[in-house]
């Protein structure tokens, strides 16, 4: 195993360069929501001879537009071809990893019940959840009690295709997306509403001057 000149330091955030090789494209948005909520942890890691960033690099972007001036970096002393490959390395193997779903979900959803806010910074919300726990839902256990899924993804696809709900997705910056969700929570409470999919549709009802009809 190769032994790789490694030196822990505090380093000004505009000294650093994401990798110009990097293929992957991460969702800053999530992580600088998870840097707001929880804190920087952990270090970036930074070729010494160019100060390229080999592991962090949307971690450094979300740190840029959030103003932060240092951050903790591991500098690793390697020629251009190693660079390269650990570049390639953190984020093959991170793809290659899969998930308990039914650990996540029993962990998402205990955290969701203390207080449904405390998903912010998780990189999940209550949409993710009621997925996980739809997915659960089509699992069937055969004879020898061993867990069989039901449905492929193109099944599942068929079957979203086939209901009568539909979601719509709307993107906000990180302020703004924790006052419209204070606010959706302000209007619930108002109209009585149990979600806040009907709390939205009673205020657009309000606004046109037109009710919906099934």
């Amino acid at each position: 195993m190769p032994t790789i000149s490694q030196k822990y330091r505090r380093a000004q955030v505009s000294d650093l360069k994401p990798h110009p090789d990097n293929p992957r494209q991460g969702d800053v948005g999530a992580i600088h929501t998870s840097i707001e909520a929880n804190g920087f942890y952990g270090a970036i890691i930074v070729q010494k001879s160019t100060q390229h960033v080999l592991a962090g690099n949307h971690r450094l972007v979300a740190l840029q537009q959030a103003g932060e001036r240092t951050v903790p970096v591991i500098e690793v002393d390697v020629d251009d071809e190693t660079a390269r490959r650990i570049l390639l390395a953190d984020n093959r193997t991170n793809d290659l990893a899969a998930y308990d779903n039914q650990l996540l979900t029993d962990l998402l959803t205990s955290i969701a019940q203390e207080n449904p806010e405390a998903l912010l910074g998780t990189g999940y919300d209550g949409d993710d959840l009621d997925d996980l726990l739809a997915m659960l839902q089509e699992q069937n256990p055969n004879a020898d009690g061993n867990v069989v899924r039901d449905s492929t993804d193109a099944e599942r696809l068929d079957r979203y295709k086939e209901s009568a709900t539909r979601s719509v997705m709307l993107d906000y910056p990180l302020q703004e997306f924790r006052w419209v969700v204070d606010q959706l929570g302000a209007l619930r409470e108002r109209f009585g509403a149990e979600s806040s999919a009907e709390a939205v549709r009673i205020l657009i009802e309000q606004a046109t001057g037109e009710t919906y009809a099934a």
